[in-house]
């Protein structure tokens, strides 16, 4: 029989004991929701545009009636 080819990606059972170690080594710094501090960055920002936004047309509507 032929041995098996060389693949190119690492399997999954090593890419999980990676994770598994990395996880042990660093404590949880981040929050509960957001993993990645630019999506928590991106939320903030966009809402307190919604925020603005709904300040503003309020106050539009207010002034025009």
């Amino acid at each position: 029989m032929a041995p098996k080819p060389r693949s190119l990606f690492p399997s999954l059972d090593s890419l999980e004991r990676q994770v598994v170690a990395r996880n042990e080594k660093q404590p949880d710094t981040g929050s509960r929701n957001f993993d990645h501090p630019t999506a928590k960055y991106i939320f903030v920002v966009m809402l307190v545009m919604t925020v603005i936004g709904h300040i503003v047309g309020g106050i539009a509507l207010m002034v025009m009636e």
